[in-house]
């Protein structure tokens, strides 16, 4: 699963927020996600494996995802592309 999360330096993650932040989804057979429609901006993304259903309302969960999300920056009316790797 992909997770994409608009970045704000200046703000710690809230579990109440987590919802309307995060953007999830699964791979595609080939194995490459997508996130479409995202208005520019900075963004972290992380892939994962194994998240617990309620893991996403999470304050401390949502703090390790920004430690080892990586940054993207998303451009008006560009395509961006950005490759992960799982560990």
């Amino acid at each position: 699963m992909a997770t994409c999360r608009r970045a704000s330096p200046a703000t710690k993650p809230k579990a109440h927020s987590a919802e309307a932040a995060l953007a999830r989804r699964r791979p595609a057979s080939d194995g490459r996600f997508s996130v479409a429609d995202l208005p520019a901006g900075d963004y972290l993304i992380a892939a994962l494996t194994d998240v617990e259903p309620d893991e996403w309302k999470r304050a401390e969960f949502l703090g390790q995802l920004v430690a080892a999300g990586v940054k993207v920056t998303i451009r008006d009316g560009e395509r961006t592309v950005q490759d992960l790797r799982l560990r």
